[in-house]
């Protein structure tokens, strides 16, 4: 392993906490790259992209008891974002950085504004200092959501496009078959991640 992909693997094992058990070369539909495994039971998705560091993540727990074609096909999801086109990233790249540092604004508010409403019992600036809170979590969401919402369509598609929609549609019944996924998860998925027959739709319109 070169000093970058070492360099990566002590970022994602101590910084990011992630169990990376191994950094191998993966090949599905005419794609290549070098991915990393790790174990995480308790990690319900089934694999990442972090932009920062161009590394691309697959949770062996996850897929480890599923089929071949579900690694594959999970592996082109990631490759789809990592090779996002030039739109897609001047679209999605400062609208998700804004959402981010919003987000991390909500817990400073709370500690810096609303905190010391309580404890002073100032009802009148505690209720402006919610309301602004609310407003600012709102944002964080409406930019966020249809951001996310844009990246994993992009890669969807890039998917489908090496698979296929037979293969497309075995990996969706197969994963919703295997799902174990919370309310809050669910919802989540619904807010920032297309639907399998848009992706067919248009799949079928592009080809």
């Amino acid at each position: 392993m070169s000093f970058v992909p070492k360099l990566r693997k002590i970022i994602l094992k101590y910084i990011l906490r992630k169990n990376i058990v191994s950094y191998e070369k993966y090949s599905a539909y005419g794609e290549e790259s070098n991915i990393f495994w790790y174990r995480d039971s308790g990690d319900l998705s089934i694999a990442k992209y972090i932009p920062f560091l161009g590394a691309v993540l697959i949770n062996k727990d996850v897929i480890e008891d599923t089929e071949n074609i579900m690694a594959d096909y999970v592996f082109l999801h990631e490759i789809g974002h990592k090779n996002a086109t030039l739109i897609v990233k001047i679209l999605t790249y400062p609208a998700l950085f804004i959402s981010v540092l919003l987000m991390v604004a909500i817990p400073l508010m709370y500690i810096t504004v609303v905190f010391p409403s309580l404890l002073i019992n100032q009802q009148t600036i505690l209720y402006e200092n919610i309301l602004g809170l609310f407003v600012v979590s709102f944002l964080g969401i409406l930019i966020y959501s249809p951001t996310r919402h844009i990246m994993e369509f992009q890669a969807e598609y890039y998917a489908i496009k090496r698979i296929g929609k037979e293969n497309y549609l075995r990996c969706q019944e197969e994963r919703n078959s295997e799902s174990k996924d919370s309310i809050m998860l669910k919802l989540r998925r619904f807010l920032e991640y297309p639907s399998p027959k848009r992706i067919v739709w248009f799949y079928e319109f592009r080809n």
